[in-house]
């Protein structure tokens, strides 16, 4: 299993092209473009999505994807069911890391280093810290002024 200081590595080389030989971050792009040649549905795809970032993200315990409809949201993948409950409590208080990931124009980046603290989720950063989360972010890439239908979302 590679150390945090392997990933932060390979990230370095990754990012200046570097790469002679793949690393953690490369093989983790290779598995997840084989993975995601091999799915049958955008239940498929968003599944392998989210395997691949509990591994690709390092401290990342749980994973989730949010998408947002007409109605309000619905999580339609998680890598587990406390990553499912999470995002049933953000949508109840309309406020978390999802909800607002899909509500920002733009970047959508959307990061709580301290839940219990609630200073970026007043109300659902204490009532995830209770459920036993610590940490939250979600990132999606950058999209034209218009809030985007869908965010994942990792959590420690």
């Amino acid at each position: 299993m590679p150390t945090e200081q392997d990933w932060s590595e390979d990230r370095a080389l990754f990012a200046d092209g570097r790469v002679a030989e793949p690393g953690p971050l490369s093989n983790e792009f290779i598995r997840l473009a084989e993975n995601l040649l091999t799915a049958t549905s955008v239940h498929g795809v968003l599944d392998r999505v989210t395997q691949a970032a509990r591994v690709a993200v390092p401290g990342a315990d749980l994973v989730s994807v949010t998408l947002a409809t007409e109605t309000g949201y619905t999580t339609p993948v998680y890598t587990d069911d406390l990553a499912l409950k999470l995002d049933e409590v953000q949508y109840r208080l309309g406020e978390g890391p999802c909800v607002d990931a899909t509500r920002t124009p733009g970047l959508g980046l959307t990061f709580s280093g301290d839940l219990a603290q609630g200073v970026q989720f007043p109300n659902f950063g204490p009532a995830a810290a209770e459920l036993g989360a610590t940490w939250s972010a979600s990132p999606w890439p950058r999209r034209p002024a218009t809030p985007r239908p869908s965010t994942p979302t990792t959590w420690r």
